[in-house]
């Protein structure tokens, strides 16, 4: 019986609230294999990089937007 934060269920909630946190338990698990590893580390990345470029935008559109309503006239 593997420990609780090796079990896949753990690993998928994980990922779903905190990605980066999955790479260290999924390298670390025994029984997977590393192709599957390589295929998960990816995701994670790729997943944390569109996070990262859509924040970057809203946050950019967001200035903008503040920016505008400080020059609004009253």
């Amino acid at each position: 019986l593997q420990p609780w934060y090796f079990r896949s269920g753990f690993l998928v909630v994980l990922f779903l609230s905190f990605p980066p946190a999955v790479l260290p338990l999924v390298w670390l698990r025994p029984r997977t294999n590393v192709a599957w590893k390589l295929v998960v580390t990816l995701a994670v990345a790729g997943f944390c990089w569109v996070v990262w470029y859509a924040l970057t935008g809203f946050v950019s559109q967001f200035d903008e937007a503040t920016k505008m309503l400080q020059n609004a006239p009253i």
